[in-house]
């Protein structure tokens, strides 16, 4: 008679069971422990990443303070002299205005000038920046369109000519100014300068 052989496991003893048992639990306190450190970490670093992004809020507005006032010192500069820069031509600027504001007719902002000269004839809306970009130019020509609209007062029925006054130009851009009609000033000298227009240069007039 052929016997037939059972492969059963041996039952644990309660020695073994304990074994496991306090294997398990040393097992969870060290996960536990583990979880601990990694919330404490994750504490420290939302902590951190605070105080980081606090510091950074206090350098933007450092800093865009420090840009705001180097704008205001280039505005103060051309609010000085600018008209006289323009004695090569006969345009006779003499009544100037500051930080004009253009409204639609709906009485709603839709812009300002930061300096405007103005004559019997015409008017002249210059933009004034530390530094120019061609970004800068783009926008000032949309807000030209926007006071030959609705011009200000001092502005109603003349002329509008264009011009960028700053401290520096994004290269080429000066060359733009021209090309787009518009007059061109910068810081350079001891009293400022207007930017020499090319041969042929014809100032445009909305």
């Amino acid at each position: 008679m052929e016997t037939t052989a059972y492969n059963q496991e041996t039952p644990a003893t309660p020695a073994e069971i304990w074994a496991i048992l306090r294997e398990t639990a040393l097992s969870q306190k060290e996960t536990d422990r583990k979880m601990q450190e990694t919330d404490r970490k994750m504490q420290e670093t939302s902590q951190y990443l605070a105080e980081v992004g606090q510091k950074i809020d206090k350098l933007h507005k450092s800093m865009g303070g420090l840009g705001n006032s180097m704008g205001r010192l280039t505005e103060s500069f051309f609010r000085g002299r600018l008209w006289e820069l323009l004695d090569g031509y006969s345009y006779g600027f003499s009544r100037p205005q500051y930080n004009t504001i253009v409204y639609d007719d709906a009485g709603r902002k839709i812009g300002e000038i930061d300096i405007l000269l103005t004559n019997s004839e015409r008017v002249m809306a210059v933009e004034v920046k530390t530094f120019a970009k061609a970004e800068d130019l783009q926008r000032h020509i949309k807000l030209l369109e926007k006071i030959h609209q609705h011009p200000p007062p001092g502005a109603a029925g003349k002329k509008i000519l264009g011009a960028v006054a700053a401290a520096g130009f994004e290269g080429g851009l000066c060359e733009q100014i021209h090309n787009d009609g518009l007059f061109a000033f910068s810081l350079k000298g001891e009293q400022g300068s207007l930017v020499p227009p090319p041969e042929g240069f014809q100032p445009k007039e909305w």
